[in-house]
């Protein structure tokens, strides 16, 4: 359960971060080359954070999530827990244009079954953060994110 929830925090910092790999590519993956454990972890969570936003199973994740979200527009608070969401449609299934709570439960099932794939897919990153989490606190990954979003910042807004 701590994994799912770790990836869920990871997702909201990382959802929109990228589309494509060349975006990411160019800049060198090595940010200090000391030796120290602080910096091979950082480079290793790096270019982890690189490979899983770039994966098919991400691109696919994302377009799958967004266009779910498209259906409840901006009535959908974002405050509403993961796990509550379809209570939350169910209880104003009228704000939302997906027509019925049954097409509002298929589209959900169709999100929960593309996390699965992008969470199998890259489950080297999501314990490697736990790992880094667990050794640095949230530091590190917060460092590594303060580089990689300024360097996908045109992409992070284009969707």
């Amino acid at each position: 359960m701590k994994l799912f929830y770790l990836a869920l925090l990871i997702l909201g910092f990382g959802f929109n971060a990228v589309s494509a790999q060349n975006d990411l590519a160019a800049p060198a993956i090595e940010k200090i080359s000391n030796g120290s454990e602080y910096d091979k972890h950082y480079n290793k969570l790096k270019e982890l954070e690189i490979k899983q936003l770039t994966s098919e199973s991400h691109k696919k994740y994302r377009k799958i999530h967004k266009s779910f979200y498209d259906y409840v527009q901006k009535q959908y608070r974002r405050d509403v827990p993961y796990n509550d969401v379809l209570n939350w449609i169910f209880d104003n299934i009228e704000k939302t244009t997906f027509g019925s709570y049954e097409n509002a439960e298929m589209e959900w099932n169709i999100v929960n079954t593309a996390q699965a794939a992008y969470l199998a897919d890259n489950k080297e990153y999501f314990d490697f953060v736990l790992i880094c989490v667990e050794k640095f606190d949230k530091k590190l990954f917060i460092d590594v994110q303060k580089e990689i979003i300024p360097l996908t910042m045109e992409v992070y807004f284009s969707d």
